[in-house]
Parts: structure tokens; sequence; C-alpha cells
């Protein structure tokens, strides 16, 4: 599976044509471009051809993914050290709730499960292409450096980007092996469960911060609270807490399987 759909940095772009991208990107879609799609597409690519000249020494990644949330984001920029992660809302004319929201959560999803973006800096941005042009734009990091999503109209993109990265000084980010890092969600209990019945083992799409020694102290401590229960016909609950990723699923899944088992010999 690929990343993203497109791949391509500010200099070579000049060399492709709009029907040479718009090629690339529908060769990778599992399935026939729609009308919708291909407009947001060429959208994009006349956009993206207006901000490269601008932005010297940028990185694109059109359509990058994001597996967590089953979807893609619609561009990546990575340039003066900071991941930029841009999201369009073509013909939207203001900055909706669930739009801010959703570019956010591409970003968060990136800081937390995409391991060569843990420690760099991200940015969202959101685009609505018929909104009034926006002026400088505050940047509010949160203590992991992922920042609260930024507005722009589409022709102040370049500006905006440029602007923030002249106001910071951060190491600079080689696209390549960026792009390259394990992406490593810690799976839905759906997901993993699906893992398990199709003969694999939940530690191999599993993210677990938590040692073996936890998981195997918590999964016997319930193990004997069910025997317990069970001999004496009772009823428990069991609270399992911990921070995300740090097992608990796995160790869930782990008492299920093990006692469908036990019932299946």
């Amino acid at each position: 599976m690929h990343r993203a759909y497109l791949a391509i940095d500010a200099d070579t772009l000049p060399g492709k044509s709009d029907s040479e991208l718009l090629g690339e990107l529908a060769g990778r879609l599992p399935f026939a471009l729609e009308p919708a799609q291909r407009t947001a597409w060429i959208y994009q690519i006349r956009h993206l051809r207006e901000i490269a000249g601008d932005l010297v020494g940028a990185c694109f990644f059109m359509e990058f993914l994001i597996p967590r949330m089953g979807r893609r984001a619609d561009l990546v920029i990575i340039l003066n050290g900071i991941v930029f992660v841009v999201e369009y809302k073509v013909g939207a004319s203001q900055f909706d709730r669930a739009s801010l929201e959703q570019v956010y959560g591409y970003g968060l999803d990136l800081k937390n499960f995409h391991e060569s973006s843990h420690s760099l800096p991200i940015i969202p941005i959101l685009v609505a292409t018929e909104s009034e042009r926006q002026g400088t734009q505050t940047v509010y990091w949160g203590d992991d450096f992922l920042a609260r999503a930024v507005r722009s109209s589409g022709p102040d993109l370049s500006r905006t980007i440029l602007e923030i990265g002249a106001r910071f000084d951060f190491d600079p980010i080689d696209p390549n092996s960026w792009v390259l890092g394990r992406y490593r969600p810690t799976p839905t209990i759906i997901e993993a469960a699906q893992a398990l019945y199709g003969g694999h083992q939940v530690e191999d799409i599993s993210r677990s911060e938590s040692g073996a020694e936890n998981l195997s102290r918590t999964s016997d401590y319930v193990t004997r609270a069910i025997e317990t229960a069970k001999n004496s016909k009772q009823k428990v609950i069991c609270f399992v807490t911990g921070v995300p990723g740090s097992g608990k699923t796995l160790a869930g899944l782990n008492l299920a399987t093990s006692r469908q088992r036990t019932h299946n010999t």
C-alpha cells in the first residue's frame, strides 16, 4: 500500500503536466475515479503549482494515508522543519467546527502513531476555498508541538506557511526518511479481533507501551476473578485502566481467546 498517492518536490513539479499528475493520483485509486474527486484533484493540482513557486525546497505528499481513521489527508507539506497537514474544503466559505476537528485529527494521528512524526512540529491547516483571505496566523502549540488548526483561503496558503516557518528555528526534516516511518496505531477491539480470527497474533498488530510482565499479571488477576465468580456463582466486574496504548485491548483479547481455547478443549 502506498503511503501517499503522489509524492513530489517543488523543484520537480514544473516538469510534470497536470494530466500526468492527475493520472498518477487516479492510478492509485482502488475504484473508479468519481467526477467530484476529479474536480477536487484538478483544483488541488492547480493550487499546488501556485504555491510551489513560493515554497522553495518543499516536498508535497497528496492523499497521505491516515490508517487509523481510514482516510487520507489531502496534502502534507514538509518545509522549514515543520509538517503541515492540509485539508481542502472546495467551495466552502466558512471554517466549520467539524472540518477544523477533522484536520486536527489528522495531525493528532500523525503525532501519536506515525513514528517519524512523534518528535516533529505539526501544524494542521484548513483551506476553505471561498472564504475571505486570512491575516497573519497565530500558532498555538500544544505541549507535544502539535498546533491547533490554522486557516487559509487558498491563495494565502504559501504566505501563511512562509510566515510561520520564519518565526521558528526547527531542524530540517528529510522527507524520504519521514515518509518511510512506521505507522503503528493501536487497533480497535474489532480490528484486533478480526486479526486474531484471521490466524494472526494480536501482538503483531498492536502498539503496547506495557511490558509483557504487566500484561500477564493483569490477565492472571482477571482470570482468577472469573474462576472465583464462576465457582461461587457470583457476578464480578473488573475495571482495567491505563493510558492510551498501554495494552488494555490486548489484555482483554488475550483473556477472551485463552478462555475460548480452554472451553474448546
